[in-house]
């Protein structure tokens, strides 16, 4: 056996071992970063890590704990009850606040990691503008069933579910007169609400007897990613780690376990689909979305109405707790111009 024979081999089985070894890590991180998990307290950042820690979050990924609602509708009105409606077979739990009688209804979403009590002080907001609030716990968040998440591409059914619901509700209280319906969202729930109108355009819903040519009339986002690869290529570029086909052998593999299609969750594309206004908030500062990539979203608005507002000093997260003043001014406006309150 020659050498220059055992030599190859050698390094065949050394790529072979290294291919196999960066599978197994994304297969882990993946896994890490669509479930969640309540038996394990919150890990500490990196650099207060002991050795052991770090090796054991390279190898598993960072542990993502499930949220929980800590606080009550109680602290901003007295009207309001729970609902709970099924979605993919998981019960989803929900808060209606305010007047169910009001002529505008706002669906309100979630981010990633959070659930529905995080967003009572932008429900407060809409509450003073006379509208009905629905606030929804995705799966695997809150009180809802389940144990993790598509960053989106699911979400966006409980989305089109929600609705439906919202509709008996609607049709329950006030008959066959028709309310106005806004969609506000943070983060993946902002990508859920654009997938959500492009599925319901898509499958033709609104040609079922509705009457309604969109889902929404019109849409209040923040921080929506312009695709999940995007934003997964900030993420592992801020690790200091060049992005190149690491990126996509997570999002293969998250896919894979979760039954869904990463690549194709776009916003920027989707959004062509909302023909109607749109207003876009956005934190200056946000790492896992520039600037130039809500841009990208805010142009691809299919009405051509699109208002973009950046908030200074702001990275990705609410706005409101940034800036609730100019949070509630920007939105007032667009709800008072745009003739939906």
């Amino acid at each position: 056996m020659s050498v220059v024979y055992v030599v190859g081999l050698l390094l065949g089985l050394f790529l072979i071992g290294i291919i196999v070894l960066l599978n197994c890590l994304a297969y882990n991180h993946a896994y890490a970063m669509t479930h969640f998990t309540t038996e394990r307290q919150k890990e500490p950042a990196i650099c207060a890590m002991t050795f052991r820690q770090r090796l054991k979050t390279i190898f598993y990924g960072f542990v993502a704990l499930r949220s929980h609602n800590d606080r009550s509708p109680d602290e901003i009105t007295n009207s309001w009850a729970s609902h709970q409606f099924i979605s993919n077979g998981k019960t989803v739990n929900s808060w209606l606040l305010g007047s169910d009688k009001a002529p505008t209804w706002v669906l309100m979403c979630h981010a990633f990691g959070s659930c529905k009590s995080q967003l009572l002080d932008e429900a407060s907001a809409f509450l003073k503008q006379g509208c009905c609030v629905f606030l929804i716990d995705f799966p695997g968040h809150g009180d809802s069933e389940g144990d993790s998440t598509t960053l989106g591409w699911y979400e966006a059914e409980v989305v089109l579910d929600a609705m439906k619901y919202c509709e008996r509700l609607q049709s329950q209280i006030l008959g066959q007169y028709e309310v106005r319906r806004i969609g506000y969202g943070q983060s993946m729930g902002s990508v859920a609400l654009i997938r959500a109108e492009a599925l319901y355009k898509k499958r033709g819903i609104y040609a079922e007897g509705r009457g309604r040519g969109t889902l929404f009339d019109a849409l209040i986002v923040e921080n929506p990613f312009d695709s999940l690869l995007g934003t997964v290529q900030n993420r592992v570029k801020a690790m200091g780690i060049p992005p190149w086909g690491l990126a996509e052998l997570l999002l293969f593999w998250g896919g894979v376990q979760q039954k869904f299609k990463p690549l194709e969750l776009s916003p920027k594309d989707d959004v062509k689909y909302c023909t109607y206004p749109v207003l876009l908030l956005h934190g200056e500062d946000d790492p896992w979305v520039t600037p130039e990539q809500i841009k990208s979203v805010a142009t691809s608005v299919g009405s051509g109405d699109a208002i973009l507002c950046f908030f200074k000093g702001h990275g990705h997260g609410a706005c409101f707790s940034t800036d609730p003043e100019r949070w509630q001014s920007s939105v007032e406006a667009f709800l008072v111009s745009k003739g939906l309150v």
